[in-house]
């Protein structure tokens, strides 16, 4: 089971599916996201980026 922060999920099954076969529990940790625009573009950016690096990693 994985728990992380909602917008970090997507993220982060990408990389548990390139550790584990079996089969991966998300949840997101329940709370409002009251970020301003400017927060939401660096959050995107930033997931975006880590996907690109958890892609050139390769699988574990």
């Amino acid at each position: 089971m994985v728990i992380s922060w909602r917008y970090h999920l997507p993220r982060a099954r990408y990389i548990f599916s390139q550790c584990f076969d079996g089969e991966i529990v998300m949840r997101p940790v329940p709370r409002d996201y009251n970020f301003s625009v400017t927060h939401w573009e660096y959050i995107y950016l930033y997931q975006t980026v880590g996907f690109v690096k958890a892609f050139f990693q390769g699988r574990c």
